[in-house]
């Protein structure tokens, strides 16, 4: 832990909140989650997840239920993000048991937070399903819809925390979206697309590069359920002249010419996929993404379609499940090439 907040200069502030944790842990939580968000930013999310629940820690021992359910919100958010599935029920309960907390002390719930729960909610239910059956993500597809479209009003009224709230919702539609895709229940996603589309549209129109991120994932994942093989579709087309038309950041551009290079080795053709994933080296300095390009040029399907999973996963930063999908020509047989 030290180490990064000595290297970003806060080793100061982190012993003061020390000395504090008994005394005014409130005023110890603040410290060590502002520090948390700055690990963040540099990149230590691990050492910002550790930070976080030490200030959830102090929180609590102070009585501030409302930050800790708000920071833990965020806690939960980070492991949506970072695809720790099997931590997630378990920190719902937390979640619900400091709401509850802040409820019984008189302290009105916000809205806005009652509302992304109940996406988290969804998601976390989806988890409990380990075979993700499609049953069980179109369950999970039908109550996060149920909610988004009532966000935008609550979230209007609540701008302190929009960007929490925002991130915490996205990241677990953009999973239920992604656990839908890798069990091919492409119907749940297209029957919703239209709410969909608006939360994608919402969530790219924000300054947070995570949340544009998001909105780039939530927008493939329609794109593919209406597409899954990638052959002559205009989302399919849009996406890749954003991607090619420095409409996206490089990762995100990335990710979309890789993932349509998938779609279209899944279909088994081969040569669209290549051409791709020839473009997708463009967008990245990835050391050895070209050595999986030759590998995908390979006359050998198995070996083919493995490279272009690869070369994906290189840009996914996606729900676990999905990264290992269907692997390879011949699955999504009810699909149309």
């Amino acid at each position: 832990m030290r180490g990064p907040v000595r290297t970003l200069g806060f080793d100061a502030r982190f012993d003061e909140a020390v000395g504090q944790e008994q005394s005014n842990p409130g005023a110890a939580a603040f410290t060590f989650a502002d520090i948390a968000d700055r690990l963040s930013a540099a990149g230590y999310g691990g050492h910002a997840d550790a930070l976080r629940r030490r200030a959830l820690q102090a929180y609590n021992a102070a009585g501030r239920c409302s930050d800790a359910a708000w920071l833990h919100t965020r806690i939960v958010a980070e492991a949506f993000l970072a695809g720790r599935w099997t931590d997630v029920p378990g920190m719902l309960w937390v979640l619900h048991r400091l709401i509850n907390e802040q409820t019984s002390h008189s302290e009105t719930a916000d809205a806005g937070l009652t509302a992304v729960v109940s996406v988290l909610d969804a998601a976390g239910r989806l988890f409990g399903d380990p075979m993700l059956l499609p049953e069980s993500t179109a369950t999970a597809v039908a109550a996060a819809v149920a909610q988004l479209d009532t966000l935008p009003a609550v979230l209007s009224g609540d701008p302190a925390n929009r960007t929490l709230l925002l991130l915490a919702a996205g990241a677990a539609v953009v999973t239920i979206a992604e656990c839908a895709l890798a069990a091919e229940a492409f119907e749940p996603i297209t029957v919703a697309a239209d709410v969909l589309e608006r939360s994608a549209a919402a969530l790219r129109r924000e300054a947070d590069k995570t949340l544009r991120h998001l909105g780039v994932r939530l927008r493939l994942a329609i794109t593919e359920a209406r597409s899954p093989l990638g052959a002559d579709d205009a989302g399919w087309e849009e996406l890749q002249r954003k991607a090619t038309g420095w409409k996206l950041d490089d990762r995100d551009a990335a990710l979309v010419l890789s993932r349509y290079a998938r779609t279209r080795a899944w279909a088994g053709a081969f040569a669209d996929a290549l051409t791709m994933d020839k473009d997708t080296v463009v967008w990245t300095d990835e050391p050895h993404l070209r050595m999986l390009v030759a590998i995908a040029a390979a006359e050998d399907d198995d070996s083919a379609s493995a490279a272009f999973s690869r070369i994906s996963r290189l840009f996914a930063v996606e729900s676990p499940a999905l990264r290992g999908a269907r692997q390879g020509p011949g699955s999504r047989s009810s699909a149309t090439p």
